[in-house]
């Protein structure tokens, strides 16, 4: 996620697959944990789960900061 110059370059949200690509976490841990957490930036629109870059980021300083 590094920088947020992809964020205005590219489209507002992520597959599973790449969330979990750019936050270093498989596809199962993925589906079967984060997804699942209330406190994750994704929603599900008919079958298919997004999820936000720029709230995953406000996610990902959140839990670094509850260290």
């Amino acid at each position: 996620i590094g920088n947020n110059n992809h964020l205005e370059n590219d489209t507002l949200v992520l597959t599973p697959a790449e969330a979990a690509k750019q936050i270093g976490v498989s596809k199962t841990v993925m589906y079967n944990d984060l997804l699942k957490r209330e406190d994750f930036p994704s929603y599900r629109l008919n079958s298919k789960f997004y999820i936000s870059k720029k709230g995953l980021q406000e996610w990902i300083d959140k839990q670094v900061s509850k260290k």
